[in-house]
């Protein structure tokens, strides 16, 4: 299969398309984020930041679901 054909299949369903956006959106978000860090501080430094400062969002995104439980439901 072509990569013409994959990207019409793939819009048409609407769930591939959402996981997709969301995975291609982190990325880019992240992705932008550890540019600027690196070109600030250094390639090890700004690596660091950007890793440092995602886990530390999951650990208070995972308190706070558990505390109030609006996790999955």
């Amino acid at each position: 299969m072509n990569g013409l054909g994959l990207l019409s299949a793939v819009a048409f369903d609407p769930a591939i398309r959402g996981v997709m956006v969301v995975v291609v959106s982190t990325l880019v978000w992240g992705g932008s984020l550890y540019t600027i860090l690196m070109t600030n501080t250094g390639v090890r430094v700004g690596f660091l930041i950007s890793m440092s400062a995602t886990f530390g969002w999951c650990f208070l995104m995972g308190i706070i679901w558990t505390i109030y439980g609006i996790g999955l439901i």
